[in-house]
């Protein structure tokens, strides 16, 4: 079967024998316009688009574009038709040439055939108000002269050949659909013995339809979502639709798939028929973006002041997505996973952040601060408590973590005064040593601390007298004595 427009049917014309009765059609519109035919010499081996042609007709010897040469060597014609168009003829059927070809021609007219055929023509309705018309004729004049008429919607054109292949190309127009247009090869006259004119060929071509395609889809898609697009052509043919941008967004029939944020870049197109042109493909770009976000909020409780030297501790916030939520610290402290450690006093401040995903919003952070005070440190001096008066002493004393040196200081300089350390007992009394740290960045000042020193004379040492004069004297005289 050869496919033609208008529900074709193919017509197969066996042995050379054209058996149909011209349709009825009834009283001809004489709207047509038909054009004074170009005459274009042809090779023998010629073709015919049947893929593109509304009607053809062809006998042997001619080629169908895309195939072999439809020549069988039975004779056989072939005709593709619908019910606008019909073949006739007058005069006797054609037959084979006297020189004992079995190659047929759609008709053949000339002395050479038997019995002699008059006219040869067919009829068809115009299916459109335009077309174009081919007739492949093989004139042979037995090396003289062959005259012969065509006629095609009643313009006679008369042509005089020898021999050769002549296509004669004719334009319809201004025609009413159903119009009757009957062409005819008539008068066939030779100037020498035998000759004929074969009528090999012909074919009706009307020009293809334009068509719009009409793709108005969403302009907006969500990721991980489908939509269902939808483009009709004018012509009412399928369209196919395509993605110009796969990382985007895929096509599986007309369900178009958000991969990705973007822009998707969907194509439409109809390539078109034997009755339509194709049409101008027809892009859209939808603009994909992630599905809406959900808000989330972060729980994250003070903390308590501390001191300086407290231990480390460890610190939790959630999120009311279930991400993990991820902390800083800043100041006078540091952070290790969840662990807080205090490096100094002053002030510490934690941050408790969740940055979202696609599905959740970033939240917002939640700062928690809090006071680190300086640590307390003390002294401890314990002082001998008694001196004396006239001796001095070294002091000692303990202070705190500040590593700040401890200062020494009499509280009662009449008894005792304190160079350094060094304490020095001036008098009999109570001497009252006091002693102070000074505190740092970190630490407080030690609370002064002080201490009483009873200081007394030295205790007196027993002693003797050693005498021992002369147990005798005499009056009158002197004598020294010594103890």
């Amino acid at each position: 079967m050869y496919r033609t427009r208008h529900n074709a049917i193919k017509v197969r014309i066996i042995s050379g024998l054209f058996a149909l009765s011209a349709f009825n059609y009834g009283t001809a519109q004489a709207a047509a316009t038909v054009s004074t035919p170009t005459a274009t010499a042809v090779s023998a081996a010629f073709s015919i688009d049947t893929t593109a042609t509304d009607f053809y007709i062809f006998g042997d010897n001619v080629q169908k574009s895309g195939g072999t040469v439809f020549s069988d060597v039975t004779g056989t014609s072939e005709v593709a038709t619908n019910s606008l168009y019909s073949v006739a003829w007058s005069g006797g059927a054609p037959t084979a040439s006297s020189t004992g070809s079995t190659k047929y021609d759609v008709c053949a007219l000339g002395s050479s055939y038997s019995p002699k055929a008059t006219s040869c023509s067919f009829a068809l309705k115009m299916p459109s108000s335009t077309a174009t018309l081919d007739v492949w004729l093989r004139p042979n004049g037995n090396t003289g002269t062959l005259t012969y008429d065509v006629t095609v919607g009643g313009v006679k054109n008369s042509y005089s050949d020898a021999s050769g292949i002549k296509r004669l190309t004719y334009s319809i127009t201004n025609a009413t659909v159903g119009e009757t247009i009957t062409f005819q090869v008539h008068n066939v006259v030779g100037s020498n013995g035998w000759h004929n004119i074969g009528f090999q060929a012909a074919q009706l071509k009307t020009p293809k339809t334009d068509q719009t395609i009409s793709f108005s889809p969403a302009l907006t898609g969500t990721v991980g979502q489908t939509a269902t697009l939808s483009a009709t052509a004018s012509s009412g043919l399928a369209t196919t639709i395509a993605s110009s941008t796969p990382t985007i967004c895929t096509l599986s029939g007309t369900t178009v798939s958000f991969a990705a944020v973007g822009t998707c870049t969907v194509t439409a197109n109809q390539a078109g028929n034997t009755a339509y042109n194709a049409a101008t493909q027809v892009s859209a770009n939808i603009v994909v973006s992630s599905a809406p976000k959900t808000n989330q909020t972060i729980t994250f409780s003070s903390l308590a002041a501390k001191v300086f030297g407290d231990a480390d501790f460890n610190v939790s916030a959630t999120a009311t997505s279930n991400l993990p939520v991820t902390l800083s610290a800043t100041g006078s402290c540091s952070l290790t996973s969840s662990t807080v450690k205090i490096t100094a006093a002053g002030d510490c401040s934690v941050k408790a952040s969740q940055a979202g995903d696609t599905t959740y919003n970033a939240a917002t952070d939640v700062t928690q601060t809090f006071v680190i005070s300086k640590a307390n440190q003390i002294v401890t001096f314990t002082p001998s408590l008694t001196g004396t008066a006239g001796q001095s002493t070294t002091l000692s004393a303990t202070g705190g973590l500040s590593n700040s040196a401890i200062v020494f200081a009499s509280s009662t300089p009449t008894i005792c005064t304190v160079t350094g350390n060094s304490v020095a007992f001036a008098a009999v009394g109570t001497c009252t040593v006091k002693a102070n740290q000074a505190g740092n960045a970190n630490y407080n000042a030690a609370t002064e601390v002080s201490a009483n020193i009873v200081v007394s004379n030295a205790p007196k040492t027993d002693q003797t007298i050693s005498f021992s004069p002369a147990l005798t004297g005499t009056v009158g005289t002197n004598a020294t004595l010594s103890a």
